[in-house]
């Protein structure tokens, strides 16, 4: 499965995320982690012209699958039901893999396996909401769960659709963390306000960890004072000034011996 690059979907950008992350796009979605599963799925697709399908005698609560059909993304299939029950007819897209694991074809199918086509069909709308999302930018798997569930998906959809991202490489927390660390260098914030950062997005205490330690070699006194020349050129030698400044940089996440150097060179 190829991975995307940014630009893929038609979408706005994140304005708020100038960092590189890694774009998805809907075409992506195919049949599962391992290639091998999909080469193996055969599907017959399958377009009737008869939008009325024969009636077909069966058991209280079966379902009838008519057609399988093309939905027009790559990788997917739209399977068209009809409940015998009340002759409904019900459409759901899904991953080819997703409807290889049902194992479900043409014909008679029962009210348990429909049960599971709807949660899968359910899984895979969270998986295309959360294509949106990891297009706009990196995202932890708590930052992403947490947006599918404000779209209205409970709980283990959401989890369901961030476990399919993870599996297939497109949320590698890891490297989303480390990114946004080396953005926050370029902002010229000191290490604590970084690690606040990472914790905010959702990222797990060892992302933030690995994170902070791909930032070690950075000087962060020299970095508090190309900050202070850069918005705080103006500040005043003085007891008062220095508290000030002082404080304004505490807020960047300098620490108090930083700082404190910082301040000796600036105003040396």
């Amino acid at each position: 499965m190829k991975r995307s690059r940014r630009g893929d979907l038609n979408v706005e950008q994140d304005a708020e995320l100038e960092y590189e992350s890694r774009a998805v796009r809907l075409s992506d979605i195919s049949s599962g982690a391992k290639k091998t599963k999909r080469d193996n799925v055969k599907i017959q697709i399958h377009k009737e012209h008869d939008n009325s399908p024969p009636k077909e005698v069966g058991a209280v609560g079966e379902v009838r699958v008519y057609a399988i059909e093309a939905s027009g993304e790559e990788g997917c299939v739209r399977v068209c039901c009809e409940l015998l029950d009340s002759a409904e007819k019900v459409s759901v897209t899904v991953t080819v893999g997703q409807l290889a694991g049902l194992k479900i074809s043409k014909g008679l199918i029962g009210k348990e396996e429909y049960e599971a086509l709807v949660a899968q069909g359910e899984i895979f709308r969270a998986i295309r909401q959360g294509m949106t999302f990891l297009s706009y930018g990196d995202k932890s798997e708590k930052m992403l769960t947490y947006k599918l569930r404000g779209k209205g998906f409970d709980r283990e959809v959401a989890e369901s659709a961030v476990r399919y991202f993870v599996e297939n490489g497109f949320l590698r927390e890891d490297d989303g963390a480390e990114r946004l660390a080396a953005l926050c260098v370029k902002k010229y914030w000191g290490k604590m306000r970084i690690r606040s950062e990472l914790i905010s997005k959702g990222y797990s205490s060892e992302s933030v960890s690995a994170a902070l330690e791909t930032v070690e070699d950075v000087d962060f006194t020299d970095l508090c004072v190309q900050l202070i020349n850069k918005k705080y050129r103006t500040a005043q030698n003085t007891p008062e000034g220095r508290r000030r400044l002082s404080a304004a940089l505490a807020r960047y996440g300098y620490s108090y011996g930083e700082i404190r150097n910082a301040l000796e060179k600036f105003f040396s």
